[in-house]
């Protein structure tokens, strides 16, 4: 007999080795779902020691990323065909359109925004795939599940089932019983929607809180608000993207924006600035608060978002979230009977996973929020009702199509500018939308988008247009105009010791990935010296104690500086998910991009095979390395250089801002954008 068996690591190894000796298991397939390392080692060390048992370690990390890359051709018309899908006389884009607000909230939803940062649900559908793949090319007399997410489970035991398969087991956190002997509940049960509902109710009591706090420590806005010149630009930016040092002196100065601002300043623009929360270097709310607090003191027109949050809009925000449950539900179950499936998406086979992504859209965090942003932004063109453009950071988040929708609502005369300030992946789903969603019909049922989308980049103005964004234009990359300098200079010949740098993502588990990746491969070091950065929000000493690893004892160097001193030092840069790898061919590193089966490939280099090596295990990590060191590379580094230059507009002169301000009129009276 022979055996398949699907796991992450949430799981005793004796439970299988006793599966294995209990039906006489001559072959066994293992298909990890995670890139533990100790944790697969133990599993083939356990197999080798039962007699007469063959051990087949299948690929798993590139046939899930095989099954990522078909979904990511299908997603976009899969979500457009469900938003579009009519139950009863409505769409149900049109169900869920918020009374007053004139938007709906199925653009505020997981299923449309189809963020991978968000929901690890898209992934999850591509694990299932590549296990059903699996299946269809070879018949198993068993297959046996370690999976610890109940929805995963539940859905690879729908698979397991239609595929006619018998002998199916669950271990670990499904306590070893066979699933023909056992019922999912999860999925249904009221535990499931009362936690959503909490996480919802928790969103619009932060919101309030934050509102309340804001408002006593800030003052009034009547007063800020008169203050505000005509024909000024409303700038929406995170904090705390800001220049510390400037801000010590109480002068907003926007870490994002660099000669951008200086060049408003310099033609008088006057500039409101609204500045949205998040977590980041360990700031808390009270220091956003504290920040303003500074700026106001020195005349700076600096607001923070919640403060457009009105006491009323509380109990106005409860009312609508409520509607909305109750449709999504209706909706839910109407679509569960008629079955709405597409190739990669089956309802049958895929339910438990969509299900909670369709809860979690519009009952939880999700749901709440998009209504929030909707009130606050409605408040914000009401109040703030001299300005003429709006400039945000666009990154196709639910906040921002609530930003445009009540725009629209308010003032249409305003213009909208989304500026593209990052990197994109093609797996990067939310960034693509199907073409007939990205038609501006007049209707309230349209997706919110700019009057604007201006992208940073001859490459990522070719890759959006293909989703057929209205008004798409090309401007200078802000934020990474110091590459230019890096390029002008001749690149410095890479003498003495190899460096390795290996940098993390902002994902814990991505970036635990790749250290063990490094450990187990090239722990030995070999010459090689080995710096790892951290991301500002994952930092590398977190990391290497979550994993038990000593860097001092292995020789490992965690790098506090700056990105760029690590890259100038680097000969190689060993990344995941991250603009560290486009960033890292200006200064003619080799870049190597590891592919791991819990996570979804996300670096916005992996599209471009001739600029990056691709490694999935420790042999290809150490082959690789070893291959770059003895002198090979992918290109020259004159090619790796004027890829950079196609991928970013880095001209310093900022000739298409200058068009495209010009264009919206910032200085003289409204018109409509035409580019």
């Amino acid at each position: 007999m022979n055996l398949l068996f699907v796991f992450n690591d949430d799981f005793k190894i004796e439970e299988f080795t006793d599966l294995c000796e209990k039906f006489k298991i001559k072959e066994v397939s293992l298909f990890p779902l995670t890139s533990a390392i100790e944790i697969n080692r133990k599993i083939i060390a356990c197999c080798n020691n039962i007699q007469n048992l063959k051990v087949i370690v299948l690929n798993s990390a590139r046939i899930i990323d095989e099954q990522v890359t078909i979904i990511r051709n299908e997603i976009c018309r899969w979500s457009a065909h469900l938003g579009e899908n009519k139950i009863g006389a409505k769409t149900v884009k049109e169900w869920l359109l918020l009374p007053g607000l004139n938007v709906s909230s199925w653009w505020f939803s997981l299923l449309s925004e189809k963020n991978n940062y968000k929901t690890d649900a898209f992934f999850q559908i591509a694990q299932v795939n590549a296990v059903r793949h699996i299946i269809r090319n070879r018949k198993y007399d068993i297959c046996v599940g370690a999976i610890s997410d109940i929805a995963v489970c539940e859905s690879f035991f729908n698979l397991f089932e239609k595929e006619g398969l018998d002998e199916i087991y669950f271990i670990g956190s499904q306590h070893g019983k066979k699933l023909t002997d056992r019922k999912f509940s999860e999925g249904s049960t009221l535990s499931v929607y009362l936690k959503e509902i909490k996480a919802g109710i928790y969103a619009l009591r932060r919101t309030l809180q934050r509102s309340l706090v804001a408002k006593k420590q800030l003052g009034k806005m009547r007063r800020r608000l008169k203050n505000i010149e005509d024909e000024s630009l409303l700038f929406v930016s995170y904090f705390p993207a800001l220049d510390k040092e400037a801000a010590k002196e109480g002068v907003f100065v926007n870490q994002y924006t660099g000669p951008l601002q200086e060049k408003l300043g310099r033609e008088k623009n006057p500039i409101i600035w609204l500045l949205m929360f998040v977590y980041l270097g360990n700031y808390q709310f009270k220091d956003a608060i504290k920040f303003v607090k500074s700026f106001v003191k020195q005349g700076e027109r600096v607001f923070l978002l919640e403060e457009f949050f009105k006491y009323t809009d509380t109990i106005r925000a409860l009312f609508l979230w409520i509607r909305q449950i109750c449709i999504s539900l209706f909706l839910f179950r109407y679509i569960e009977k008629t079955r709405f499936d597409h190739p990669s998406f089956e309802l049958l086979l895929h339910k438990p996973i969509v299900k909670r992504l369709w809860l979690s859209s519009f009952f939880g965090t999700v749901g709440m929020e998009g209504i929030i942003f909707s009130l606050i932004f409605r408040n914000t063109f009401k109040r703030i009702n001299k300005i003429k453009s709006c400039l945000y950071y666009c990154e196709m988040h639910a906040w921002e199509k609530a930003l445009n929708a009540a725009k629209n609502n308010v003032n249409k005369m305003i213009n909208t500018i989304g500026f593209q300030h990052v990197s994109i992946a093609k797996n990067y789903f939310h960034y693509f939308y199907d073409t007939s969603e990205t038609v501006m019909t007049g209707q309230k049922t349209e997706m919110p988008l700019p009057d604007v989308l201006a992208c940073n980049g001859e490459i990522m103005y070719s890759l959006l247009s293909k989703s057929n964004y209205p008004c798409i234009t090309k401007v200078e990359a802000i934020r990474q105009l110091y590459l230019a300098d890096i390029i002008s200079k001749p690149y410095k010949t890479r003498e003495g010791q190899p460096i390795l740098l290996v940098a993390g993502s902002i994902l814990e588990h991505e970036t635990q990935a790749i250290v063990e990746l490094v450990h187990y491969s090239l722990g030995d070091n070999n010459g090689l010296r080995i710096d790892f950065k951290g991301h500002p929000a994952m930092p590398m000493e977190k990391i290497f104690n979550n994993i038990r690893i000593d860097p001092k004892s292995n020789d490992y160097n965690i790098r506090n500086d700056n990105i760029s001193k690590c890259l100038e030092d680097a000969w190689i840069v060993l990344v995941p998910s991250t603009t560290v790898s486009i960033e890292a061919l200006a200064y003619g590193c080799e870049v190597i991009i590891p592919v791991f089966p819990n996570s979804m490939l996300m670096n916005p280099l992996a599209d471009f095979n001739d600029f990056y090596h691709r490694v999935i295990s420790i042999e290809d990590l150490a082959d690789v390395v070893g291959k770059i060191v003895g002198g090979f590379s992918k290109q020259p580094i004159d090619k790796y250089r004027t890829f950079v230059k196609e991928y970013f507009n880095l001209d310093p002169n900022l000739p298409g801002w200058e068009n495209l301000l010009r264009e919206v009129n910032v200085n003289k009276g409204h018109k409509s954008v035409k580019i």
